[in-house]
């Protein structure tokens, strides 16, 4: 195994996120004709990558003298840590970060053939290339120096998971919101259709109407009617409040792949807004 002390591997650690970053945010921003700021946390490190490398040197390690089994251990490893960090992070945010639904041989959008070949990959670059480079610079920094460096990263990274998983549970409710306001505009929808001759979606241009028309029902239909469409202006109103909120857009411009089963409708309706 390796000689590395804990300092080194909590450095090592922030390293690959960086370089995870890196790679993540030049890869999609070149896919999207525009810079994107990759990763679920706001500054440039990707945990995942970190953990990946340091879990990629771990399991490489009793294998170093045959690449092949380098490159398969990197394979199962960062496949079986990928679909574990997407399953949690799915139970807990109702969405996913990255979705690989579109590739072939994937399993549940969590992870891919394609995607853990490139682990493999990876776990070869690291372990003969990268890692050789890195290593001297790790050995190069004094202890107390490094030290200092960690607890600054440490703090730093802690923060920014901090404020990034409130925030993320705060668009889990956005989403929630956005679905729970779309139900009952249907809902509304459909009752006024059965009281009016007005579709629910001409409501706003054939209000005059169809107060003229209130006339010829009941008064407790009538009552009924203003009331649903009271409703009906309420709920479009919180609806358009949420969607001006702009943290809501830059979560979903940092992940473009970002797929969710129950909210999928509502995800469409933000990306459609965002290109509006």
């Amino acid at each position: 195994m390796y000689g590395y002390t804990i300092e080194q591997w909590f450095f090592l650690f922030c390293f690959y996120s960086l370089f995870g970053w890196c790679y993540e945010s030049a890869y999609v921003s070149i896919k999207q004709k525009r810079w994107v700021n990759r990763g679920f946390m706001t500054g440039p490190f990707l945990p995942l990558y970190g953990s990946g490398a340091v879990m990629l040197l771990f399991v490489a390690a009793p294998f170093r003298e045959h690449v092949w089994a380098v490159f398969l251990a990197g394979v199962v490893g960062a496949t079986i840590l990928e679909y574990l960090t997407g399953t949690v992070m799915e139970a807990l945010f109702k969405v996913r970060y990255w979705d690989y639904s579109n590739m072939p041989f994937n399993y549940k959008g969590r992870i891919s053939l394609f995607a853990s070949l490139l682990w493999g990959v990876m776990a070869v670059f690291i372990n003969y290339f990268l890692q050789v480079y890195v290593e001297k610079l790790v050995f190069f920094i004094p202890e107390k120096t490094l030290s200092v460096i960690d607890c600054v990263l440490l703090i730093g990274m802690v923060a920014d998971f901090s404020l990034a998983f409130k925030e993320a549970l705060n668009f889990k409710m956005a989403l929630s919101k956005l679905s729970g306001i779309k139900e009952n505009l249907q809902r509304i929808k459909q009752k006024l259709n059965s009281l009016t001759p007005i579709k629910g979606d001409e409501l706003e241009q054939k209000r005059d109407f169809l107060w003229d028309g209130l006339t010829r029902h009941s008064a407790e239909i009538k009552n009924e009617i203003i009331n649903l469409y009271s409703d009906y202006k309420e709920n479009q109103a919180k609806k358009e409040h949420l969607k001006k909120e702009k943290w809501l857009y830059r979560i979903l411009r940092n992940n473009p792949t970002m797929h969710s089963e129950k909210y999928k409708e509502i995800l469409q309706e933000l990306r459609e807004h965002i290109k509006r």
